[in-house]
């Protein structure tokens, strides 16, 4: 039972070992994968029903999480064979064509040690996962690595234990590939889904690869030592993306119901400020009329403004302020402005309340929201400074009805470059071509046709860009999955 690729390696499921994987692996070499891959038990590694990325292609049988391809197949998914001449294709006779629209990413093919194999029950954002799934259905996958315009490592990055699937990955692709060595590891891209982003990952494991662009959740270009945040992101070569949220999250929010959908109806904002959730570290009620309003415990959480948003405003009158709201999706989608602010590390609340069109207060000194600075979140809510929390009330008060309605209208635009629509389903309606996987690789174009340009300058310097982000048409292409290139070796 095993698969081999073109360049000469053939892997084994996780329990088989040997040139061709007849031989049964013994307890130590088995215990030592599982644990590797984080499976609590050697049963639970070897019996678990995990399923497999693309289901296969439907070239090969699932096998726990990897795909025992059929001959002639091979690859993570076996959408890879060799066409005459002995190169790679992707999908050969479907008809699968590499879109026209840029950038195409070509896909590193690595052992299952460093893939297939892990224990994904186990893992609580899987948004690497997804993603490599839709670039072979968006059509953005090459089978050709010299004609890619990026390079996508598709390994685990969630924990700091994962450091070594990308020590691991960088030293195979470097000595198996040429495209690392010609770039210097540029144009090559890892998602890390971490509460503190690539600062979880190891600085060793970083060394190795300081020219990769990391996707990551968190934006923080500055260190926070009242919180224990060292800089994380570098605006000139990272990207912030959002939060993977999966239709069951959709449910337990409300989102469904959202009032950014035309057909939905829509609720009169009567709370002019909101928020529901938790405002010390340590998890205690905070207290009223008093400073400090929590505990010791965790002082530096939310890197203090929930802390000091309710110390300030939690009485005013149209202010919203609590540890919990039983109808949270409702509240959302009748109020005006709701606070987004960071937790441990990174939030999703400004993803959730721009779902429901309730602009977002993003107050978080030099951390970065996602797909910021190519995109400016003042268009569509409010960025006060820390400092300002204080007038909170003052600055909201300011916002004119004129300039609330503005901003209203471009947040229906926005949300959708925030939901994976194209992988989850639309929310509001949309046909998922300005998602959030959409949009991510709409920036990485940018990025790599502009490489010295600064990040807060593509949409002067690129209309299709700006076009894009505005949710319109780009002059410069065909709608997305509407026009391919001609040669279908992709």
């Amino acid at each position: 039972m095993t698969t081999c690729t073109y360049e000469h390696r053939c892997d084994c499921p996780k329990n088989r070992t040997g040139d061709d994987c007849v031989d049964i692996a013994d307890t130590d070499t088995l215990t030592s994968r599982c644990r590797r891959n984080y499976y609590p038990s050697v049963k639970e590694c070897t019996t678990s029903e995990l399923s497999c990325l693309n289901n296969c292609n439907k070239r090969g049988t699932c096998v726990s999480g990897w795909c025992h391809c059929k001959p002639g197949f091979f690859g993570a998914d076996c959408s890879l064979s060799l066409d005459a001449e002995g190169k790679p294709e992707l999908l050969a006779g479907t008809g699968y064509a590499t879109r026209a629209k840029r950038p195409w990413v070509y896909v590193y093919e690595l052992p299952p040690d460093l893939t297939t194999w892990t224990n994904t029950k186990r893992l609580d954002r899987s948004t690497h996962i997804h993603f490599y799934q839709r670039l072979l259905g968006s059509g953005a996958r090459i089978a050709d690595g010299d004609k890619a315009d990026w390079y996508y490592i598709p390994i685990r990055q969630r924990m700091t234990a994962d450091s070594r699937f990308l020590s691991e990955a960088v030293a195979y692709i470097s000595a198996t590939y040429p495209w690392w060595n010609r770039t210097g590891g540029s144009r090559h891209f890892v998602i890390h889904t971490g509460d503190l982003g690539a600062d979880e990952t190891q600085l060793g494991a970083r060394l190795q690869a300081p020219n990769i662009t990391w996707l990551t959740h968190w934006g923080l270009t500055m260190d926070k030592v009242f919180s224990g945040w060292k800089k994380a992101h570098r605006p000139d070569k990272d990207v912030v993306i959002p939060v993977f949220l999966t239709p069951g999250h959709f449910k337990h929010f409300g989102l469904e119901r959202t009032p950014l959908h035309p057909l939905m109806d829509k609720q009169e904002r009567t709370t002019t400020f909101f928020f529901a959730g938790r405002i010390c570290g340590d998890r205690k009620p905070p207290k009223t009329g008093s400073w400090p309003n929590c505990g010791p415990r965790s002082p530096g959480y939310s890197a203090g403004v929930r802390q000091l948003v309710h110390h300030h405003h939690w009485d005013p009158p149209g202010f919203k302020v609590v540890l919990h709201e039983p109808n949270y999706g409702a509240a959302l989608g009748s109020s005006k402005f709701c606070l987004a602010p960071l937790g441990g590390g990174h939030g999703q609340r400004q993803i959730i309340v721009s779902f429901m069109g309730c602009l977002p207060v993003c107050i978080a000194d030099d951390v970065y929201e996602p797909f910021e600075p190519q995109y400016n979140w003042t268009q569509f809510g409010v960025r006060p400074a820390e400092s300002d929390i204080p007038e909170l009330h003052t600055i909201l008060e300011s916002v004119s009805a004129k300039e609330y309605a503005a901003k209203q209208r471009a947040l229906r635009c926005a949300a959708q470059h925030f939901v994976y629509s194209s992988i989850v389903g639309g929310l509001f309606g949309e046909d998922g071509r300005y998602d959030a996987f959409e949009t991510t690789l709409e920036v990485l174009r940018v990025k790599a046709e502009h490489p010295d340009a600064a990040p807060e300058t593509y949409r002067q310097i690129d209309e299709d860009f700006d076009a894009f982000m505005d949710c319109r048409d780009p002059p410069s292409f065909s709608r997305i999955n509407c026009s391919t290139v001609g040669e279908s070796t992709g």
